[in-house]
């Protein structure tokens, strides 16, 4: 298993932005999700 792509996602919410990370793998529908922040520290 090799991981093929790292994809992300931002969501601008009101007071704070959430950050999603997709990691996808060359075995077929083996992925994973992540979410990644700044705890309070985001722009």
């Amino acid at each position: 298993m090799k991981i093929t792509a790292i994809e992300t996602l931002v969501c601008h919410a009101r007071m704070r932005n959430w950050v999603f990370v997709k990691v996808v793998t060359d075995q077929p529908g083996l992925i994973g999700w992540g979410e990644a922040g700044l705890e309070g520290l985001d722009a």
